[in-house]
């Protein structure tokens, strides 16, 4: 049992109850009407979300920052406010203090990840899907938008800084990354003791970003670093989580070396990384579940 204790039974209840506030709401309402034409449908995949997120149940197989980012016009400061304000109101009045607390603060992770994604993503860019069967090659797949010249240089430019306080930053990370508890119990808590893990995270940073320009040259690694996601039951969902967590660690650690254009640098540098990864993950699934 998880320490929120939220059941399966608890998120029927509360995500059809909240997205009907929602759908009220004079502010909320235009833009999810604009957006939504299946509502059942699409209540069944929030609860699966959901389900996934709290539960580690594994059921949602979307991409949500993606699905987000084609609505990235109306992701304002005001309306993700709105929004969250709408969650206390209704996880507080359906469930106990203590699941209720539990949304709120996953929920308000989720909110500041995807206005992160928003930030430090570039206008127009679309996540990686597979490609056909007769076009794959070991886990390379082709990217709908290659990072720019200018990203791969200052994402380069950061290696020096990153071979000397890689593992700070690492470390830092997952300090901010385990304040949610569904998130921490994804990982082995020996290695992140012995600092295994973290040292692993930073190798890997480092080597993107020294071959950020020869991707090729890291194509057994990322196809690692994919199937050990699979074995510790990563999904698309847990990414935003993740850049929430590494891009402020960067700021933080590098300080006044982590400017702005170095941090969108990074951002878009992440989400290219990240739709690479997600997409090799989604096939190695398929074939576990066909298998």
């Amino acid at each position: 049992m998880h320490p929120h204790e939220l059941t399966e039974q608890d998120l029927a209840n509360l995500i059809p109850r909240f997205y009907e506030r929602v759908r009220t709401d004079a502010q909320l309402s235009p833009i999810f009407t604009a957006a939504i034409s299946d509502w059942p449908g699409h209540l069944d995949k929030l609860i699966d979300f959901w389900s996934s997120v709290m539960l580690g149940s594994g059921r949602y197989k979307g991409q949500p920052v993606p699905a987000h980012l084609r609505h990235a016009n109306v992701m304002t400061t005001a309306n993700f406010d709105r929004w969250l304000a709408l969650w206390q109101e209704v996880t507080t009045e359906t469930l106990s203090a203590a699941k209720s607390n539990a949304l709120q603060i996953t929920a308000a992770r989720i909110a500041q990840s995807l206005r992160l994604a928003a930030q430090y993503r570039p206008a127009g860019a679309t996540p990686a899907t597979a490609p056909p069967p007769d076009q794959a090659d070991n886990g390379r797949h082709a990217m709908s938008q290659p990072l720019s010249p200018q990203t791969m240089a200052l994402v380069k430019a950061t290696a020096p800084a990153l071979q000397q306080h890689g593992v700070a930053i690492t470390t830092l990370m997952y300090q901010r990354l385990f304040v949610d508890p569904s998130m921490k119990a994804l990982f082995d808590m020996a290695e992140q003791e012995s600092g295994t893990q973290p040292q692993r995270l930073a190798a890997a940073i480092l080597a993107f970003a020294q071959n950020v320009d020869r991707l090729d040259a890291l194509k057994g690694a990322l196809e690692r670093i994919s199937r050990r996601h699979i074995a510790t039951h990563i999904r698309s969902e847990h990414y935003p989580a993740v850049a929430d967590a590494l891009l402020p660690a960067i700021r933080d650690v590098l300080g006044d070396a982590a400017s702005d254009e170095v941090l969108a640098a990074w951002g878009e540098a992440y989400w290219f990384l990240a739709d690479i990864l997600i997409a090799r993950e989604q096939e190695l699934y398929r074939e576990s579940e066909l298998a």
